[in-house]
Parts: C-alpha cells; structure tokens; sequence
C-alpha cells in the first residue's frame, strides 16, 4: 500500500471515539470524575498520532534492476529497466503515513521500508530523477501537514465529545444511586 492510502483520518477517529465511549460507560459512580478524565486523555494519546519528521538530508538511494516478461509483437522478451529506490529516514510513527488524512496529495509515492524507519521511493534511473524526487517528498511534505491539522482536530473532538460522554454517564450514575437509596432493600 502506498503512503497515505489507509484508513482515513475521520474513520480513525470514529473509531477512537467508540472505543473511548464503552470505557466510559462501562465506569461505576466511585472516583467518577478522575477515572474519566484519566480515559479520555489515555484515548487521546493513543489515538492522536504525532507528525513524523522526514530526515531528507539524510536520503540514500540504491540502484536495482527490474525483469520483466513482456510481449513484443507476439514475441515474448525479457525486459530489464533499471530504478533508483530512495530511502529516507524519517523518526516518528510509521502508522501516521497509513493514515489518509482528509485533504491529501493523490498519488503520493512511496512504501515504509521492512525496519519502519524511511520511506522508500523508486524512480526510473534518468535524467529526471532529482526533479521527480523533490517532488515527491513537496507530496509527502503537504500530505504531513495535512494529517497534523486533522490530527489536532480529532484531539479537541475527542476531548469535547468524550466529556459530553462522561457528563452524560456521571449524571445517569447520580440519578440511579439517588433511586438505590431510597429503597427499602439494597442494590448491588
């Protein structure tokens, strides 16, 4: 899969927020308010993935050679075409380039590499190589940016909707154990 072609950024939040709402409803009266709010800041770091940063001063390439069967006129040949795959490192969270942020740059290219630590990029050995590299990393640049704003926006949501959860819940627990107490045998 390519970078920034996952789950998008609402659906990840969504997903986040549901998850968020069962701890919360699933909260008893005792220590309420501290447990809540130790819930919802847990869910908000889990879920709000910070913005990885690309060490494009640092980028390698390497040379490879790809071979492929093709047709040629009904004859069948072996075609090799040589590629440059430019790796660069980047620190952060791989899983923030899965993320398709919900204003994105289609087409973005480029894999995480099997350490998870750079991106891999392969262009065609010519002459435009640094053209398409510069690019391509613009494409990775603005996506980022893009996620980071998405990712700011599902932290205030999450924390406004999740305290309209707990409030909700809190409110629902006083009101049961105010009916609890007025009865003439216990409640467990």
């Amino acid at each position: 899969m390519g970078l920034f072609n996952g789950q998008s950024t609402n659906e990840h939040g969504q997903s986040a927020i549901q998850a968020a709402m069962r701890t919360i409803e699933a909260l008893g009266l005792e220590n309420f308010d501290e447990r809540a709010a130790s819930a919802i800041e847990s869910a908000v770091a889990r879920s709000v993935l910070s913005t990885p940063q690309l060490h494009v001063d640092k980028k390698a390439g390497r040379r490879v050679t790809d071979e492929r069967m093709t047709q040629d006129y009904g004859r069948r040949a072996l075609k090799k075409s040589d590629y440059i795959d430019v790796t660069i490192p980047f620190t952060g969270n791989p899983a923030a380039f899965v993320l398709s942020p919900s204003t994105k740059t289609l087409g973005t290219p480029g894999e995480i590499n099997d350490r998870r630590d750079g991106i891999v990029i392969r262009f065609p050995d010519n002459e435009r190589l640094e053209q398409d590299l510069e690019g391509a990393i613009a494409q990775i640049f603005q996506n980022l940016g893009h996620l980071e704003r998405d990712m700011a926006l599902l932290a205030t949501e999450m924390r406004s909707t999740l305290k309209g959860v707990a409030e909700r819940r809190l409110e629902k627990l006083k009101t049961r154990h105010d009916l609890d107490s007025k009865r003439s045998f216990p409640i467990s």
